[in-house]
């Protein structure tokens, strides 16, 4: 039940500013409890999936699934086979042929044996530095997948607290959505203007002193819209949060209630500073509410 009507209530322009203040607290925490419900859900649907995959095959096995059918392969393979030719008509030369002439095929057919043999030697060598490279790759991924398995248990042991902040966020969501209809019910400001994007830049009109009432044609009423026809101002909360940096001069109030959410969002992991917001919360909620309701 209210204490006092409207008029009575806020009569002056500290009560209005407190009046919208009131109303820009409860909004702040209920987006901020909204972006941390969403990102608990997250986690929880999240929570114990392998980020990182265990390579078992040895080296050869790897090989081969990545070179199979590569032009590398073929050309390495067909220079062995040239080569193991070239080196059975040398033998074949020498033992059915006079000295003259296989000395004189053979050195030709050697010359070229050469030319095939060293860059199948450099490509053994360049294979004995891929399989270390390789056994380098192995050890690093046995111990980032040694890692990812703790991050999992981890992870899986911090879901039943995640569930629990999750649900008493939702339980404040709600409190904070009834205690706004209360609050909007005062019925000092018109209904057109009763959500937040809304509330927080009538605020700051006052705060700044740019305005010393909401009605009129210098009151916060008309200067909101006019800054809305001219795009000096964004009312969609979701474009809001797209152009965060841009909107830091013509709309501090919604930008700080922002960053407040971005803040908790980066607290979530941390289930006892999600508690006690939660708890702060509860405590801001009952003492705006008894400003105007007993």
């Amino acid at each position: 039940m209210l204490v006092k009507c409207a008029d009575e209530l806020i009569d002056d322009k500290e009560q209005l500013q407190q009046y919208l203040k009131d109303i820009y607290t409860i909004e702040t925490e209920r987006y901020s409890l909204q972006e941390a419900e969403e990102e608990l859900k997250y986690r929880i649907e999240n929570a114990g999936q392998a980020q990182v995959q265990e390579r078992v095959e040895s080296y050869y096995t790897y090989y081969f699934k990545e070179y199979l059918g590569n032009l590398k392969f073929a050309f390495i393979l067909g220079i062995g086979v040239t080569a193991l030719v070239f080196t059975i008509l040398i033998l074949m030369d020498f033992l059915t042929n006079d000295a003259p002439y296989w000395i004189g095929t053979g050195i030709g057919k050697i010359t070229i044996l050469i030319a095939i043999v060293l860059p199948t030697v450099k490509f053994i060598q360049s294979e004995r530095k891929e399989v270390g490279e390789y056994e380098v790759r192995k050890e690093n991924n046995r111990k980032a997948v040694e890692e990812d398995k703790v991050r999992i248990e981890n992870e899986l042991a911090e879901v039943p607290n995640y569930k629990k902040n999750m649900n008493e966020c939702r339980k404040n969501i709600v409190d904070c959505e009834e205690k706004l209809q209360k609050l909007y019910d005062v019925g000092v400001l018109f209904p057109k203007y009763r959500e937040f994007v809304c509330v927080s830049q009538l605020l700051e009109y006052l705060l700044s002193g740019r305005c010393e009432d909401l009605t009129g044609y210098t009151g916060a009423y008309n200067l909101y819209e006019q800054e809305l026809r001219m795009n000096i101002i964004i009312a969609e909360l979701e474009l809001i949060s797209e152009e965060l940096d841009a909107i830091k001069e013509n709309q501090y109030m919604i930008y700080n209630a922002i960053c407040q959410a971005n803040y908790l969002l980066r607290e979530v992991k941390d289930n006892t500073a999600i508690a006690t917001y939660n708890t702060e919360v509860i405590a801001t909620n009952m003492m705006i509410y008894n400003r105007y309701y007993y």
